[in-house]
This record gives C-alpha cells, structure tokens and sequence, in this order.
C-alpha cells in the first residue's frame, strides 16, 4: 500500500511541475532566503535537548523545534515522518518572516493522527493570533497543518495536503477565520476531505498555482476543489481542479470553484484568472458562483470537459458587478453546451 501511495504522489508531483512550467512559462525552482536570525535543525535521528542550532546533532521532534524558535528564526525540518502537529510557531517580523521548511522539498511528512493528546485540538497544528510566518515543503497528511485563525502575513508554500477525514466537515489547506493576507503557492492537494483550498471568513486570500484533485468524501455537506467562503478580496491565480466527478462524493460536488456566501452583508469580491478546470464532473457548474455579489474580474480561464462552465447568479447582498470577463475558453460541456443560456437578470450560464 506504502508502494501505491508513493507512486501516486510522485505521479501527482511530477503532474504539478509540468503544470507550474506552463504557468509560470519558464519553472524555476522558488528559493527561500533564510531569515536573518538563527536557523534551527530537526531530524528524526536526532535527540530533543539543547537550542538545536547545531546542524550536526540536530533536535528530534518539530514540536521542540518549535520551543526553541525566537520571532525571525528559521527551523530545517529532515526528511522522514513525524507523527506531531505543527503549531505555536512565534510570530516573524515585515522583514524577518519566522520560517519552517523542509530540508527537501516534499522529504519530510507530517501527520499527527497518533500524537498523545488528550484532545482533537491538541493533535492540530494552528496559528492563532500569529503573524509573518513561511511554511515551506512539506507533505501534511491527514493532520498537522498549521492553519492560520485570527492571523495575518502567512505563507504556505510548495506542500502537499493529502488524505484528510472523508465524513466530517473538512478542509485540506484553509485560511481563517479572521485572517488578513494569507498566501497559498504552489501547494497540491488531494484525497480526502470536503475542500481541497478553501478561504473562510477572512480577507486578501491569494491562491496561486496551486493544484487540487477531489477522490473520495462521504460526508454529509457539499464539497468543492477551491472555496471562497464569506471571504473578500481573493484572488485565484493559475490554479488547476482536475480529475474529478459526481462519484468522488456522497453529497453534492458543487463546482472546482465554489462561492459559499451565508453572511448577508458581506462582499466577497473575487478574482479569477488564469485558471484551469479540467475534466471535472460537478453537480453544477465548473465555476460554481450562484450566490455572487460585489465584484468579479474573471480573464483567461478555462473550463474543459465538464457539466456547466461559469454558473453565476445574483444572491443576497450588495449588487454583484462584472469589472471584467474576457478570454474565456469552455468546451466538452455534458449538461449545457457553451453559452447555452445567458441572462445576466437572473444568472449567467456559460
């Protein structure tokens, strides 16, 4: 099973590279200037004492890691497994983010489904109140990412989110509540869970060049590859949903792009651009957004081999307006051929 598992991630990888390659035109390998205070070092062959400044006689466990950190550090996390959240990392600095990454790329995998803990809380990785922090590398499985909640400047890039809980209201990577500026680069997600990329109740969510592939939820809410929920001012930026339909969910699978809006007098003004959603059978459109309001600048995306391909409709809040839609590609449409329907009074259907 270890054996499947390994080749479909590296399959997926090599999938995400191909597909930053086109985006970015030319791939370049982004590097991480290390911050300048003083870079720590976990391993898993190493022994939890001391300030684990000694790359030789690395610390063991990122949660000590974590301890030793001053605002501005940066923690080298070695390659292997380690079964424990990521959380408490102290806040950076605008010139000085703290920053945990991997020492290889995808070479160090967290889950804290087993960590000794009293509680569900205690197995999470969290940023509470948390500012100017990079997270870089990492392949999360199931639990262990640190979310951001109440917290602002974040940046999560090139890691994997796989394997979440397939029943239970469930996000893969997600910024809030109550965040401010969160960035998401370069990141894969995939597996279980309800969303793959979801923003909820915060602000100045970027996505960009991230990929998300939705397998298997059986729990009892809709589900999505990325959701904008109760937020304002995100931006979608060259990301690709790919390689999903109707079956990879009990309940509704509501779009690649989802625009989950439940507060009444909230905006969640919204850009889409550059994005990709390929052979992904919904039960309603590519681009899911029948409860839009504020603004929506859509440019240069395309919707492929799927039921529906942009489906806006106005809902409750202030008046939805389009600043811009231009270059859109849609095709190999299953319920609705391209510009089937369109009346902007009560929906657009594309």
């Amino acid at each position: 099973m270890n054996s499947i598992l390994g080749r479909v991630t590296s399959l997926f990888v090599i999938m995400f590279v191909v597909f930053t390659s086109v985006s970015a035109g030319v791939f370049l390998t982004p590097k991480v200037a290390l911050a300048a205070g003083t870079t720590r070092y976990v391993s898993v062959n190493g022994a939890d004492s001391g300030n684990c400044t000694n790359q030789s006689s690395p610390c063991k466990t990122i949660v000590y890691g974590i301890s030793q950190l001053q605002g501005g550090d940066t923690l080298i996390v070695g390659d292997g497994f380690y079964a424990e959240p990521m959380r408490n990392i102290p806040s950076g600095s605008p010139g000085n983010y703290t920053t945990i990454m991997a020492q290889h790329d995808f070479g160090a995998t967290v889950n804290s489904a087993t960590y000794p803990s009293a509680d569900i809380w205690g197995k999470m990785g969290m940023m509470y109140n948390a500012s100017y922090i990079t997270v870089r590398g990492f392949k999360f499985y199931g639990t262990g990412a640190p979310y951001p909640s109440g917290s602002n400047h974040i940046k999560f890039i090139k890691n994997v989110f796989a394997y979440g809980d397939v029943t239970d209201n469930t996000t893969l990577a997600v910024s809030g509540p109550a965040s401010d500026y969160v960035l998401f680069e370069d990141n894969i997600a995939y597996g279980g869970a309800r969303y793959m990329f979801e923003t909820y109740q915060s602000s100045h969510t970027v996505f960009r060049r991230n990929v998300a592939r939705n397998d298997y939820y059986i729990g009892g809410w809709q589900s999505a590859s990325f959701t904008s929920y109760d937020s304002d001012n995100t931006a979608w930026e060259n990301n690709i949903a790919l390689d999903s339909d109707k079956n990879c969910c009990k309940s509704f699978f509501y779009g690649g792009h989802w625009n989950e809006k439940n507060i009444t007098d909230s905006l969640t003004n919204q850009k889409f651009l550059g994005n990709i959603i390929l052979n992904v059978h919904t039960d309603f459109g590519a681009n899911n957004d029948t409860k839009v309001s504020a603004s929506r600048v859509m440019s240069d995306n395309i919707y492929w081999d799927t039921n529906i391909g942009y489906m806006g409709q106005q809902g409750p809040g202030p008046a939805a307006s389009y600043d811009l839609m231009t270059n859109f590609t849609a095709g190999g449409m299953r319920d609705y051929a391209p510009g089937a329907y369109a009346n902007p009074s009560t929906g657009i259907y594309i």
